[in-house]
């Protein structure tokens, strides 16, 4: 009889954030994040951050993306993203719009 593997518990489970970001329009941009944040951190803290771009979506002349990452770790990315004012001499504008606990929220502030 084959024994079915149980998932984590929801209380040992790590808790995430969702972070709801606006900038202007720029080609390549999760490119451009991704190396930012790379750069700044390091490839280690990164990963423990669990920082990963899952979504975005176009609105008028600006880019609103969602970020995913670890609870605890979530302000030192507000941080980073909010310092990172240019690259490539092409200004940057990139501003916190919402932080929760859910990506249902997050949806649907995306949908409005």
């Amino acid at each position: 009889m084959k024994r079915k593997l149980n998932p984590l518990p929801l209380s040992l489970r790590e808790k995430k954030r969702y972070l709801l970001f606006s900038m202007n329009k720029v080609e390549n941009f999760e490119n451009i994040i991704n190396s930012y944040v790379r750069s700044f951190f390091g490839t280690y803290f990164m990963a423990q951050m669990e920082f990963r771009i899952l979504k975005s979506k176009e609105k008028k002349k600006r880019i609103y993306f969602v970020v995913k990452a670890s609870r605890d770790e979530f302000e030192k990315i507000i941080a980073a993203l909010e310092l990172f004012k240019k690259s490539n001499e092409i200004m940057l504008d990139i501003k916190l719009e919402k932080v929760s606990g859910t990506i249902k929220t997050i949806n649907e502030i995306l949908e409005e």
